[in-house]
């Protein structure tokens, strides 16, 4: 992760110099991360990719790019039960 793009109100922020070789890739939520990340946080509320866009300046930020597979919203029991539809086709 070097940036991040609001792509409805064209907001940007690059987080390092590299910017050569910049790709857009959405973020899925998912976090693999070291304990020593709490180490960085600091009091108060944010989102993960400020935190993020914060250590990318010093530290390298990867991505794992999923391509396949299935992405079903199960926030709520209707979502569950639909879920549970898709699966048994």
């Amino acid at each position: 992760m070097k940036g991040w793009c609001n792509k409805v109100t064209g907001e940007r922020i690059i987080a390092c110099e590299e910017t050569e070789d910049l790709s857009e890739i959405a973020f899925s939520g998912r976090h693999i991360i070291e304990p020593e990340i709490f180490n960085y946080m600091s009091d108060g509320v944010y989102t993960m990719t400020a935190l993020y866009l914060h250590l990318a300046e010093s530290h390298k930020i990867f991505t794992y790019r999923e391509d396949g597979g299935y992405w079903i919203t199960v926030g709520t029991p209707e979502d569950v039960e639909n879920a549970r539809e898709f699966f048994r086709k």
